[in-house]
């Protein structure tokens, strides 16, 4: 159908330069440089990638809380939800640091003791979200309960190829 035929156009637009230094033109003001300074320097280099995702049925939570790969800078994530699913869930949490120094039990998984839940994008059809990667965009996704349709979302990605895979 209709949907099935602009996923190649969506894809090659928000994956293109065009499109990424739209963002980055949005982004900048809100940019520390101090914080972002190894994002700066490569600007050039940044590359974009779109993903469509799907997630099971499962009941059980869709993504704990967690840090996103550390050459990220910038992430999209636009929701299909399908007009049929009657699910709670699935939703976008953002978390604040409660500390300076934020300790990581698992590989981009913080302790539950030093974060504490921001605010919830919810999961609707035709949202998108867009943030700034980096130490402190600590987010995840709530628990699906009563699931009988996929959870359906893209994910798009900007990645400087150069840098490494932890934010130390």
């Amino acid at each position: 159908g209709v949907q099935t035929c602009a996923l190649p156009i969506f894809h090659e637009y928000h994956s293109s330069a065009e499109f990424k230094n739209k963002i980055l033109k949005f982004f900048k003001p809100f940019i520390d440089a101090s914080k972002y300074m190894y994002y700066i320097a490569e600007l050039d280099l940044i590359k974009s990638y779109t993903t469509f995702a799907v997630n099971g049925l499962s009941e059980t939570r869709v993504q704990t809380p967690h840090l996103d790969h550390a050459g990220n800078f910038y992430v999209g994530l636009f929701y299909m939800r399908d007009s049929e699913d009657r699910s709670t869930g699935g939703d976008l949490e953002l978390y604040s640091a409660t500390v300076d120094d934020v300790v990581f039990e698992q590989y981009r998984k913080p302790i539950k003791q030093h974060i504490s839940l921001h605010s919830i994008v919810p999961y609707q059809a035709d949202t998108m979200v867009w943030m700034l990667t980096g130490p402190r965009s600590i987010h995840g996704a709530s628990p699906r309960i009563g699931a009988t349709k996929f959870r359906k979302y893209v994910n798009i990605n900007t990645r400087v190829p150069t840098l490494a895979h932890s934010y130390e």
